[in-house]
């Protein structure tokens, strides 16, 4: 998860986990690091699932879509 969040933002701003267009469909609704870390977390475990498992594939699809 820390890999994912460096490589998303660097680790640095409100949004390190880049997660707000997952959560609201667009780009700053997410105002905290924390928030921001509980629901990139929560959408990476949901896209784990719909994977089976496929660690590559969720990372994949963390930004590109579960489609």
């Amino acid at each position: 998860m820390l890999a994912l969040m460096m490589q998303e933002s660097g680790g640095q701003g409100n949004d390190p986990m880049q997660a707000s267009e997952s959560k609201c469909g667009y780009i700053g609704c997410i105002t905290s690091p924390e928030e921001s870390i509980k629901y990139g977390v929560k959408h990476f475990k949901s896209v784990l699932d719909k994977a089976k498992g496929d660690v590559k594939l969720t990372l994949q699809s963390y930004n590109f879509g579960g489609g």
